[in-house]
Parts: C-alpha cells; structure tokens; sequence
C-alpha cells in the first residue's frame, strides 16, 4: 500500500510540474532604478521628486499589483491595481496620502506584484521621516518579497506532491521495504 501511495504521489507531482513548464522558476516583480528626493511634510501627505524608471513583471491576473501604506507602523488598507505584464514605466516623483497624523512620524509605502490578493515576489519600498512640517527625508529600495508562488497555484500543489512522494519514498527506505 505504501508503495503504491508512493509511485502515485510521485506520478501525480511529475504531471503538475509538467503541466506548467517554467512557471515554477517565474519570480513576479517590480524593481526601481532611480533615486528620490526630500520630502515637503504635511500632517496628511507626503510628496517628492523621482528620477529613474519601474521596470515590472506582473502575473496575468486581475489585480496583479498590491500598493500598501503603514503610519508608524500602523497599516492603511492596501490597494490592488492591474498593470500590463511585463513592462516599465518612468519614476517622476511620490504623493502618498495618509489619515492627520501628529508629527514627527515615519511613512512606510510599499508596492508589488500580488496574485489572490496576497503579496507575492520583489516589490519596492519607499520609506519617508518627517520630523515636521516642511522637509523631511526619504529613501527607496528594492526589496525581496514572498514566494512567487502561491500554495494553491498549480506549481505550489506541484512542489507539494514532490514533497509528499520523498516523504513516502523516505518512509519506505525506513521501514526496509
């Protein structure tokens, strides 16, 4: 019985990762080459310059990108947006929007692929000190985000089957059959 829960384990793990070739590899992204500028301060906003380009590859799915503000760690709801895959577009500069906020504070935005509503792959992360009214500073970098693939993708159930099928294969070896 073990053996054949085995072999079918294994069977059925071979025929998800060959029913989406190369989809397993594919890691989602949106990356930023560029720079920012200072920010100009209010207590509800946020907004700088940019130079440089977003260069992104996005999964097919409607929506595919997930933009997320925290407030001194507070979280803000996340957005979802769709963007033609892959692509880029040019980095102009920044307006993030927030509840009144006290000063001084720390503004934490950040935008990715996403798929079934969750993060998923690299994204980029824009992060603003205001310690007051007026000038503040800022910083943006890529940053490496979740797995590129989601548990109940076809390739997340294929690497869950090779799972199973070792985990079989292993309790055969042990048990001397």
């Amino acid at each position: 019985m073990i053996k054949s829960i085995g072999k079918v384990a294994l069977a059925w793990a071979l025929a998800a990762a060959c029913a989406a070739p190369g989809a397993a590899s594919a890691q989602f992204f949106i990356k930023v080459n560029g720079t920012v500028g200072p920010p100009t301060c209010t207590n509800t906003q946020a907004d700088g310059t940019g130079t440089g380009t977003f260069s992104f590859l996005l999964p097919p799915s409607n929506p595919n990108a997930i933009f997320t503000v925290s407030v001194n760690g507070t979280p803000l709801p996340a957005q979802f947006f769709f963007f033609p895959s892959p692509g880029t577009q040019p980095f102009g500069g920044y307006t993030i929007l927030f509840p009144s906020t006290p000063f001084p504070f720390t503004v934490v935005a950040e935008e990715g692929p996403a798929s079934n509503g969750q993060p998923i792959g690299d994204s980029v992360r824009l992060t603003i000190n205001c310690p007051a009214a007026g000038v503040g500073t800022a910083s943006i970098q890529n940053i490496s985000g979740g797995s590129s693939v989601p548990a109940s993708s076809p390739e997340g159930l294929a690497a869950l089957g090779i799972l199973l099928a070792l985990a079989a294969m292993l309790g055969l070896r042990r048990r001397g059959a």
